[in-house]
């Protein structure tokens, strides 16, 4: 069995600690130039998804599972159980709820993810940065409100969190499944699930611009205000001296 060295770990590798599997949620390293460094990890037994904290030495070598990864697609709750399908083999995979733990918020009916597999069994589901859910239930939309003040949403999947003031029921968000809160911020909301419901721009003509009246192109614009003239006086030597006849006799 492969084994590497606490300096080679990566969040997301499974371990296999007294023969069983799990996998390695985050860590840290301790230690200075006079002392030993130790990382000390937080992990996640992948058969009854209970958390544990693990320090493993510097010099230490730790075996690592040999874990397959599928993608496969939600397909029904069997009881309290999940079951996923293989999008390529179409096979049923079943997994317990205590090994999904809290990821269940973001689990939805045919989406995909990516699946660990050890031994021909579904061990885990990893889930995507960030995912998109709607919310069923939250306080009436406030325009123009503080930037600092949010109010509680609840999501398609039971999942509640904190939501911006002008959020309203029925509007989808793509929420950060690490940090169970709107990903990217409040701003750009709206925009990430409306980007592809928004027209399509006219294309633009030779000259630059669009198309004007009677088909001809029509002038690119220009952000810049319109630049101010003044009139020039006409030069001395362009003013025409009276001729003869024009002048008054006496």
């Amino acid at each position: 069995m492969q084994t590497v060295l606490p300096s080679e770990f990566k969040r997301g590798m499974v371990l296999m600690l007294d023969g069983a599997p799990h996998v390695l949620e985050e860590f840290h390293v301790s230690g200075t130039a006079q002392t030993k460094h130790k990382l000390h990890a937080r992990l996640r037994h992948l058969k009854n998804g209970r958390l544990t904290d693990h320090t493993f030495p510097e010099g230490e070598r730790v075996p690592i599972a040999d874990v397959q990864h599928r993608r496969v697609q939600f397909s029904y709750h069997d009881g309290k159980d999940f079951v996923f399908s293989d999008v390529e083999t179409f096979e049923e995979l079943t997994i317990s709820p205590e090994q999904i733990g809290e990821r269940r918020w973001f689990i939805k009916e045919n989406e995909e993810y990516r699946a660990l597999l050890l031994d021909a069994r579904l061990l885990d589901i990893v889930l995507p940065p960030s995912v998109s859910l709607e919310v069923t239930d939250t306080a009436p939309p406030i325009r123009g409100g503080s930037d600092t003040t949010w109010k509680p949403a609840r999501l398609d999947t039971g999942l509640e969190i904190m939501v911006p003031l002008f959020i309203a029921t029925g509007e989808k968000i793509r929420v950060d499944t690490t940090e169970r809160k709107p990903h990217g911020g409040y701003l750009d909301l709206r925009w990430l699930d409306q980007t592809d419901q928004l027209p399509a721009r006219p294309a633009a003509s030779p000259t630059g611009g669009g198309v004007g009246e009677g088909g001809w192109p029509a002038r690119a614009h220009d952000p810049r205000p319109p630049r101010r003239t003044r009139e020039r006086p006409p030069p001395m030597n362009s003013l025409a001296a009276p001729s003869p006849s024009g002048l008054m006799k006496p």
